[in-house]
């Protein structure tokens, strides 16, 4: 479900509430923050989810009452079924709290602006499709219907408090999970890959959250020796963090390449951070990672990570 691109954002946003007292930060308040907002968003997603299917099964109805009633093959949509019919996937989606947000008056709504829109008229018509153009139907839904109504993201921020924060992050996983829905079962009779190996995902976040913590002040004097000739107060609070992340990955995660680490926070600056960070974070970056190369401390191990 969630993507250690989006795992390393989370820990970066707990320790940038900390910003420059981040060596006084109380590790049992950065985790308990960090745990918090992860489960949110695995909240945020698999109610994303349950609104989907809600405004699916708002359509079937259409059809059952003959309020829709072109001649179509809307209901054989194939990465419907699919959903419908995984059975771990429905499992995540029974929370007692969605009934209690998703109801007629917002799937009314979600319905008319589906309606409004050429291309929701143009699928009903439709005679045959197969997964890829159905898969492109649910994103239609995903990204033009449910994320641009009014409705939905009023009753998200009333309700939700990350949902602003978060928005991108849930959309982009459910994009992902959908162009990943597979006809051939995945695990078990699951069509749906949720990448969700929870405890292994929940201790990598804690684990980089803490150990960029606890040699805060050496990955610090580590950072300032190469960038002696930048005056600090001018180095984004953002940018630093972003680093001694980069830091503790390099140092403290054998399994995981050299290339991940420096590609992937050289891409969330770009996202999160200033214009020039990328092009600050990668010259930084690969001064250190020289360093710690001339020095012998990057030490990877796994097929293909063995310097």
């Amino acid at each position: 479900m969630l993507s250690r691109r989006h795992l390393r954002i989370k820990v970066l946003q707990a320790l940038y509430a900390f910003g420059n007292q981040l060596p006084d930060a109380d590790i049992r308040v950065c985790e308990k923050n960090l745990i918090t907002s992860i489960n949110s968003i695995a909240e945020l997603y698999y109610f994303y989810f349950y609104t989907l299917l809600e405004l699916i099964n708002y359509i079937d109805s259409l059809f059952e009452k003959k309020i829709l009633s072109e001649p179509t093959e809307f209901h054989k949509n194939q990465a419907i079924q699919l959903l419908r019919k995984d059975k771990a996937f429905l499992k995540k989606l029974e929370n007692k709290r969605f009934p209690t947000l998703v109801d007629e008056e917002m799937l009314s709504s979600l319905y008319r602006s589906a309606k409004d829109r050429n291309k929701f008229n143009e699928r009903l018509k439709l005679k045959a499709t197969d997964l890829s153009q159905d898969q492109q139907f649910l994103l239609f839904l995903v990204n033009k219907v449910i994320r641009k109504s009014e409705f939905f993201n009023s009753t998200m921020e009333d309700n939700y408090i990350n949902w602003q924060t978060d928005k991108n992050l849930i959309i982009k996983s459910i994009v992902s999970t959908i162009k990943r829905l597979s006809i051939k079962p995945i695990k078990g009779n699951g069509h749906i890959d949720l990448n969700d190996d929870w405890d292994e995902e929940l201790k990598f976040s804690k684990n980089l959250l803490g150990d960029t913590v606890i040699n805060d002040s050496e990955y610090q004097e580590m950072i300032t020796a190469k960038t002696k000739n930048w005056d600090s107060d001018r180095i984004a609070v953002l940018d630093n963090i972003l680093m001694k992340m980069a830091l503790c990955e390099l140092l403290n995660f054998p399994t995981i390449p050299v290339k991940v680490t420096m590609d992937e926070y050289i891409e969330i600056s770009k996202e999160y951070s200033t214009p020039k960070s990328k092009i600050f974070i990668n010259g930084v970056l690969d001064k250190l990672l020289s360093q710690l190369k001339k020095d012998k401390k990057i030490i990877k191990v796994g097929r293909g990570l063995k310097n």
